[in-house]
């Protein structure tokens, strides 16, 4: 069985890799020894350990004069998962204290609903989210 190498890269040299944080140390070790400029991980409601997300954060060291940048995208959990405390309460995770205001200066959060995206969902796909049940309607809407 051939297998593939855990990157695309594309014609003009930049790479994408593909890394998964199981809900364990050792899921976020692979990411630890190599070096990005971006990075991003999604549905980061579903990255239980806030541990995962500082090893990904540090692995922003790539030396090549580009702006480093984290994107993470989520279907918001719950106000105790880390994502919150971080992005919306600007609080540290491990302590609680207030961060940095130099690290709060760099958090900057968007929520988006499909109302607000109404030009790119297809119609059929809005009416399956809006039969669901009342919980589900809350949710999508």
């Amino acid at each position: 069985m051939r297998h593939h190498p855990p990157f695309v890269t594309f014609p003009n040299g930049s790479q994408v890799w593909f890394a998964g944080l199981e809900d364990n140390d050792f899921g976020s070790e692979k990411v630890l020894g190599n070096e990005f400029s971006t990075t991003f991980i999604n549905e980061a409601s579903e990255v239980i350990l806030y541990s995962n997300y500082v090893k990904v954060l540090t692995r922003l060291a790539q030396k090549n004069g580009l702006r480093k940048l984290m994107l993470v995208d989520e279907n918001p959990w719950v106000k105790t998962h880390w994502t919150y405390k971080r992005f919306i309460e600007h609080r540290d995770n491990a302590n609680g204290e207030k961060l940095d205001p130099l690290v709060t200066e760099t958090l900057m959060t968007m929520q988006m609903n499909p109302s607000d995206n109404l030009q790119n969902i297809d119609a059929g796909h809005l009416a399956t989210l809006a039969s669901g049940s009342q919980r589900d309607r809350n949710r999508f809407f």
